[in-house]
Protein backbone atom coordinates (compact mmCIF):
# COMPACT_ATOMS: atom_id res chain seq x y z
CA UNK A 1 0.00 0.00 0.00
CA UNK A 2 1.22 3.67 -1.06
CA UNK A 3 2.29 6.00 1.64
CA UNK A 4 -0.60 8.97 2.11
CA UNK A 5 0.50 12.02 4.20
CA UNK A 6 -1.86 14.66 5.39
CA UNK A 7 -0.13 18.56 5.63
CA UNK A 8 -1.86 20.89 7.66
CA UNK A 9 -1.55 24.37 6.56
CA UNK A 10 -0.60 25.73 3.36
CA UNK A 11 2.12 28.62 4.46
CA UNK A 12 5.70 28.27 3.58
CA UNK A 13 6.17 24.91 5.59
CA UNK A 14 3.58 23.30 4.47
CA UNK A 15 4.14 24.06 1.25
CA UNK A 16 7.85 22.77 1.52
CA UNK A 17 6.90 19.32 3.12
CA UNK A 18 4.50 18.85 0.17
CA UNK A 19 6.87 19.56 -1.90
CA UNK A 20 9.75 17.22 -0.45
CA UNK A 21 7.07 14.61 0.14
CA UNK A 22 5.57 14.72 -3.28
CA UNK A 23 9.33 14.69 -4.65
CA UNK A 24 9.95 10.93 -2.76
CA UNK A 25 6.68 9.37 -4.06
CA UNK A 26 4.44 10.17 -1.15
CA UNK A 27 0.94 11.10 -2.00
CA UNK A 28 -0.33 13.95 -0.03
CA UNK A 29 -3.26 15.68 1.03
CA UNK A 30 -2.43 19.51 1.63
CA UNK A 31 -5.25 21.26 3.88
CA UNK A 32 -5.33 25.10 4.06
CA UNK A 33 -8.17 26.61 5.53
CA UNK A 34 -7.65 29.70 4.07
CA UNK A 35 -8.56 30.31 0.47
CA UNK A 36 -5.11 30.71 -1.00
CA UNK A 37 -1.75 29.32 -0.40
CA UNK A 38 0.72 30.78 0.94
CA UNK A 39 0.13 31.83 4.62
CA UNK A 40 1.52 34.97 5.70
CA UNK A 41 3.27 36.01 2.40
CA UNK A 42 0.40 37.58 0.56
CA UNK A 43 0.85 39.84 -2.15
CA UNK A 44 -1.76 41.82 -3.15
CA UNK A 45 -2.00 42.50 -6.93
CA UNK A 46 -4.78 44.88 -7.02
CA UNK A 47 -5.61 47.67 -9.98
CA UNK A 48 -6.19 50.13 -7.12
CA UNK A 49 -2.14 50.32 -6.77
CA UNK A 50 0.87 50.42 -9.37
CA UNK A 51 3.02 48.14 -8.02
CA UNK A 52 1.97 44.73 -5.53
CA UNK A 53 1.59 45.81 -2.36
CA UNK A 54 2.84 43.25 0.32
CA UNK A 55 0.00 42.39 3.09
CA UNK A 56 2.12 39.71 4.90
CA UNK A 57 5.56 38.62 5.11
CA UNK A 58 7.68 41.54 2.79
CA UNK A 59 11.76 40.30 2.76
CA UNK A 60 13.42 37.26 2.22
CA UNK A 61 16.55 37.55 4.58
CA UNK A 62 19.82 36.62 3.86
CA UNK A 63 21.01 35.01 0.41
CA UNK A 64 20.16 31.32 1.00
CA UNK A 65 21.08 28.56 -1.30
CA UNK A 66 17.59 27.02 -1.06
CA UNK A 67 15.96 30.02 -0.99
CA UNK A 68 17.59 31.08 -4.01
CA UNK A 69 17.14 27.68 -6.40
CA UNK A 70 13.08 27.58 -5.25
CA UNK A 71 12.71 31.34 -6.28
CA UNK A 72 14.58 30.22 -9.48
CA UNK A 73 12.42 27.28 -10.49
CA UNK A 74 8.94 28.86 -9.44
CA UNK A 75 10.36 32.51 -11.59
CA UNK A 76 9.49 34.67 -8.56
CA UNK A 77 11.26 37.93 -9.21
CA UNK A 78 12.78 39.26 -6.25
CA UNK A 79 14.66 42.85 -5.41
CA UNK A 80 17.89 42.93 -3.40
CA UNK A 81 17.84 46.08 -0.82
CA UNK A 82 20.25 47.09 1.52
CA UNK A 83 20.26 47.54 5.22
CA UNK A 84 19.67 52.02 4.54
CA UNK A 85 16.95 53.26 6.88
CA UNK A 86 14.81 55.37 5.91
CA UNK A 87 10.92 57.21 8.49
CA UNK A 88 8.67 58.85 7.01
CA UNK A 89 8.04 62.14 9.08
CA UNK A 90 5.45 64.87 7.92
CA UNK A 91 4.62 63.24 4.89
CA UNK A 92 8.45 62.91 3.88
CA UNK A 93 11.28 60.76 3.83
CA UNK A 94 13.61 61.28 6.24
CA UNK A 95 16.82 59.82 7.68
CA UNK A 96 16.28 58.70 11.66
CA UNK A 97 17.17 61.05 13.89
CA UNK A 98 17.90 58.30 16.48
CA UNK A 99 20.03 55.67 15.71
CA UNK A 100 18.62 52.40 16.69
CA UNK A 101 20.84 50.73 19.66
CA UNK A 102 22.73 47.99 18.44
CA UNK A 103 21.52 48.28 14.58
CA UNK A 104 25.49 47.64 13.31
CA UNK A 105 25.60 44.50 15.59
CA UNK A 106 22.25 43.21 14.31
CA UNK A 107 23.07 43.48 10.68
CA UNK A 108 26.66 41.75 11.52
CA UNK A 109 25.07 39.34 13.03
CA UNK A 110 22.23 39.09 10.41
CA UNK A 111 24.76 38.62 7.88
CA UNK A 112 26.52 35.69 9.83
CA UNK A 113 23.32 33.22 9.41
CA UNK A 114 24.15 30.92 7.09
CA UNK A 115 21.34 28.22 7.27
CA UNK A 116 17.07 29.33 7.90
CA UNK A 117 16.31 29.50 11.99
CA UNK A 118 13.78 31.55 13.21
CA UNK A 119 13.87 35.27 14.46
CA UNK A 120 12.84 33.38 17.89
CA UNK A 121 15.86 31.11 17.58
CA UNK A 122 18.38 34.04 15.87
CA UNK A 123 17.38 36.87 18.74
CA UNK A 124 17.84 33.81 21.49
CA UNK A 125 21.32 33.24 19.82
CA UNK A 126 22.71 36.28 19.16
CA UNK A 127 20.30 39.08 21.10
CA UNK A 128 19.15 37.11 24.69
CA UNK A 129 21.26 38.97 26.96
CA UNK A 130 19.27 42.09 28.98
CA UNK A 131 21.01 44.97 27.67
CA UNK A 132 19.17 43.97 24.06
Amino acid sequence: MKEKIIVIGGGVAGLMATKELTEKGIEVILLEANERLGGRINTLLDVQFDVPVEAGAEFIHGDLPLTQQLLKKAKINYHAIGEERVFIKNGRWDAPDDPIPHWDLLIKRMKEVTIDITIAHFLDLYFSEEQY
